[in-house]
């Protein structure tokens, strides 16, 4: 596969003719593929983060202002960023995942 695709990006048909793809599809089809190969007959996905529900659209952004106001003033800043990541990987805990090994923040 490197020899041929060399770290370039191809256009799916073009990919289907080097053999780097087998069929062409979206992210359903291929969570729907990769359930066949493994032979399961159910599964789930869970979506991260979790969507909010309308009422946490509504109510939920004064609430968590104020959480993290407070939190802030508790910890400092360089303190809330090591929280809010401990916070996000307990929300994996439990689930089957793929990562990369980096995490990527942009400052704007």
């Amino acid at each position: 596969m490197d020899s041929i695709a060399q770290g370039r990006i191809w256009a799916g048909s073009r990919a289907i003719g080097l053999g780097l793809a087998d069929r062409l599809g979206g992210l359903e089809d291929a969570i729907s593929c990769a359930a066949r190969m493994a032979k399961l007959k159910e599964y789930r996905l869970k979506e991260y983060p979790e969507p909010m529900s309308w009422w946490e659209r509504l109510f939920g952004g004064y609430s968590s202002t104020t959480k993290t106001k407070a939190i802030k003033e508790e910890v400092g800043e360089e303190g809330f960023q090591i929280f809010t990541s401990l916070k996000k990987i307990r929300g994996y805990a439990g689930s089957c995942q793929a990562r990369l090994p980096f995490e990527m923040s942009f400052e704007f």
